[in-house]
């Protein structure tokens, strides 16, 4: 299936230098690329079509090894040149002499090879841009390519996406006998146009054939750097193969976005959070099918990005099934789900947070302090609102919390809250009989175990739970049943070892909406309850960015057939990726993300910075005592936005390394 079309980027900038008599364009990865990267997965959708159609016996990867032979071999024993000058009927004439194909099926796979060459083709915005900015200054125009396919193919890709005009001039090196590399195609190019090689300016993807070996034949070069590989398409690349070339897919989509390293909240969203998100939501719609889910609920607030990408991949998913976003969160359910006080909810009740605050504590059970005076003057805590609550305070909370007027007044908090959770739920569908499931980032799953508390207090079903990742939490049972996507820890799967890991796809799934805190009946309606209409902090951040990245890279993700088999493939790589992200950030993603509001609360008041820099008292603490845990700290973001001789001392300590950009 196509994706829809890529949205415009901006133009490339003037030339540097003096006025050029001809421009000129490499073809491949500079106008044109494919939604596939690296082009050797080509050669895998190849294998795997061919085998389809009974043109080969091969198994997919193992044709996708033959094509690559049989290009080398039809190439001799030359050099780096010589690879360039064989074509597409001498690389066929290979696979026939290895049984590859048999010699009745070359024509019929040879054509297949440039059906899916043209099918995967993508022009690049930004570089037809350049194009007609050249043509509307009177600047003709010329095509090099260092390529196997027929010349007539390439003008005919070239053409039907804008670039190639009629009078236009295209080289290819197989069909010249001459390449890039050598100089002899820059050659022959001011030779059959009569423009002086110092009057042509060439622009090409590749430091070797399109600038060095320019500059070595004399005419101009500008290096086209906006679909160079990143790190992270590296390692989306890397699991081409064991992916069914989805990682493929996904780093095509990616190099597509076209979002500068400069741009830290557009990159990392087009680079990491997008192909982590989508590959999590594609096992979401995988799992669906595979169960018969007819509905999926995407919880707020981390599941309205969620959403979002579903929503923007459905076009390309067979039978989907519906998808709603459910106003949810720990504070809105846990309240609810509350029939006595035990074990279970003392431990989101009394769970620690960073900023705690008596108000906020009780906050959780519905409670406020001018409730409260009596009980917590008796159990030896403050009475003041906005006192701070740490872990001697939080004991002394536990012995509140068995205080049997505390408890009547909680557990009648929580059966009117319960009320109206449950005609919510009523309302949204969760007691029809429809198969369903929730979507969610996951960890500890306490807001299944909520929900599954409301729903059978009044008879309703039990829900099942679809999850970025799990911790040792709950076993499928009286919470319903859980699965989750990279890992689950109540499998065996060990800890994925990768820091920050819940912040950063919590931050990748931050919501534009404030947090949701109750239920409230509005005309014929519920409606949920915000404690702000919008995120302010995240906005203020710079949310729209990250977002924009992630769009970006969606508008050019072209999903491969059988995606379906291979989306659980993708939960090691997508894991790859934020350790990419969070062990070794560059300069600039570590002051971009450092900033980044986080609140670990479930009250959603306690927003703070998700790295700080070291200061002199800092570095020696952490020298002497070692890093205090924090759910959102980031020890390499603090890092790498330290000033550099504190920096330097903790890289030579053997600490976490920023990377250059």
């Amino acid at each position: 299936m196509s994706p829809s079309p890529p949205s415009a980027r901006p133009p490339l900038g003037p030339p540097l230098g003096p006025p050029h008599r001809l421009a000129s364009f490499d073809v491949f990865d500079t106008v044109l690329t494919r939604v596939v990267s690296p082009p050797a997965a080509v050669f895998l959708l190849l294998g795997r079509r061919l085998r389809e159609l009974g043109l080969t016996t091969l198994e997919p990867a193992a044709f996708a090894a033959a094509r690559t032979k049989a290009e080398r071999d039809a190439a001799g024993s030359g050099d780096a040149t010589a690879i360039n000058l064989v074509t597409l009927d001498r690389i066929y004439e290979r696979l026939e002499l290895a049984g590859a194909i048999a010699t009745e099926h070359t024509a019929a796979a040879r054509h297949v090879e440039l059906e899916l060459e043209d099918r995967l083709g993508r022009p690049v915005p930004a570089m037809l841009a350049r194009i007609n900015a050249e043509r509307a200054r009177g600047v003709p125009i010329a095509f090099l390519s260092d390529m196997y396919l027929p010349p007539a193919f390439i003008a005919a890709m070239l053409s039907r996406h804008g670039a190639f005009h009629e009078g236009d001039t295209l080289l290819v090196s197989s069909d010249i006998g001459v390449d890039k590399r050598s100089g002899g195609l820059f050659a022959e190019l001011a030779r059959r146009t009569g423009v002086a090689p110092a009057d042509i300016l060439h622009v090409g993807d590749n430091i070797n054939s399109d600038v060095r070996a320019a500059a070595r034949a004399g005419v101009r070069a500008e290096h086209f750097t906006a679909l160079a590989p990143s790190r992270f398409t590296d390692n989306l690349e890397a699991a081409a193969g064991d992916t069914g070339t989805l990682g493929a897919a996904l780093a095509g989509a990616v190099r597509l976005a076209m979002t500068p390293m400069s741009d830290a909240r557009r990159h990392i969203g087009a680079h990491v959070a997008a192909p982590v998100l989508s590959a999590f939501v594609l096992w979401v719609f995988a799992r669906a099918r595979a169960l018969g889910i007819r509905r999926l609920y995407f919880l707020a607030r981390d599941g309205q990005q969620l959403l979002h990408i579903a929503e923007r991949l459905l076009p390309q998913v067979e039978s989907p099934p519906e998808l709603r976003y459910l106003p949810a969160s720990r504070q809105a359910w846990h309240l609810p789900s509350v029939t006595a006080i035990g074990d279970t909810e003392r431990a989101w009740l009394l769970a620690p947070a960073r900023n705690l605050t008596l108000a906020r504590l009780l906050g959780r059970v519905g409670l406020n302090v001018g409730d409260m005076l009596k009980p917590l003057s008796a159990a030896g805590l403050p009475t003041s609102p906005d006192a701070p609550i740490d872990a001697e305070r939080l004991d002394l909370a536990r012995a509140l919390f068995t205080d049997p007027h505390v408890v009547r007044l909680v557990l009648d908090r929580a059966a009117d809250a319960r009320a109206i959770a449950t005609d919510f739920l009523r309302q949204e569908g969760l007691f029809d009989a429809d198969r369903w499931a929730i979507v969610d980032v996951g960890w500890s799953a306490r807001s299944q175990a909520s929900l599954a508390g409301i729903l059978a207090a009044a008879g309703g079903p039990s829900p099942r739970g679809l999850y970025f990742g799990l911790g040792p939490t709950f076993p499928d049972g009286p919470f319903g049943t859980l699965e989750a996507f990279a890992f689950d820890r109540r499998r065996g799967d060990s800890t994925p070892g990768v820091p920050s890991l819940e912040t950063f796809i919590e931050l990748f799934c931050a919501a534009d909406h404030g947090m949701v805190t109750g239920y409230t009946r509005a005309a014929d309606r519920i409606v949920p309850t915000l404690r702000e209409d919008r995120n302010s902090a995240g906005l203020a951040w710079g949310l729209a960015g990250l977002r924009e990245g992630v769009d970006r890279m969606l508008d050019n993700l072209a999903l491969p057939e059988h995606w379906p088999e291979h989306a659980a493939a993708m939960g090691p790589v997508a894991l790859r990726l934020v350790r990419e992200l969070t062990t070794a950030p560059t300069i600039e993603e570590a002051r971009a993300f450092a900033s980044f509001p986080f609140d670990d609360d479930q009250s959603g008041e306690g927003h703070a910075p998700l790295a700080r820099p070291f200061t002199l008292a800092r570095l020696i603490n952490r020298i002497l005592r070692g890093p205090v845990p924090e759910r959102a700290s980031w020890p390499a973001g603090a890092i790498a936005i330290s000033p550099p001789p504190i920096r330097a001392a903790l890289q030579l300590a053997g600490r976490l390394r920023p990377r250059r950009s």
